[in-house]
């Protein structure tokens, strides 16, 4: 569902790539927010962003607006588009508020400053 909805952004040319993206998915059945906790492993937005292949995602409670992205056959979930938040790493792509937070590299979300800092470690 939110790759539709990513569509329609892309047709629009609101985004370019689904990582410029952070979606909220509305959820007017608690079953369908157990089973998405169930899945997650943590976290259940940044699972969500994982699924979704977006920088970041929010899955809400409620029925959401009419002008809402909706699939006739899923009831009770319906997601708006947004743009993300923060700059894009030059690593993962993705958009952050936090890049730029480590010092030592600044082009990079602090995640993955810490990656890039273990491989220079071992890599000196």
């Amino acid at each position: 569902m939110v790759t539709g909805a990513l569509e329609v952004e892309r047709r629009e040319k609101r985004i370019g790539s689904s990582l410029e993206a952070a979606p909220k998915v509305l959820i007017n059945d608690p079953a369908y927010r157990t089973a998405m906790k169930a899945e997650a492993d943590g976290e259940v937005d940044d699972f969500l962003a994982e699924i979704a292949i977006t920088s970041q995602a929010y899955l809400v409670d409620g029925e959401g607006g009419a002008e809402d992205f909706r699939i006739e056959d899923v009831a009770d979930v319906s997601v708006q588009p947004g743009k993300a938040a923060g700059k894009k790493c030059a690593r993962s792509w993705k958009y952050s508020p936090d890049v730029g937070s480590d010092p030592r590299y600044p082009d990079v979300t602090a995640r993955d400053a810490d990656a890039v800092a273990y491989w220079d470690k071992l890599n000196g």
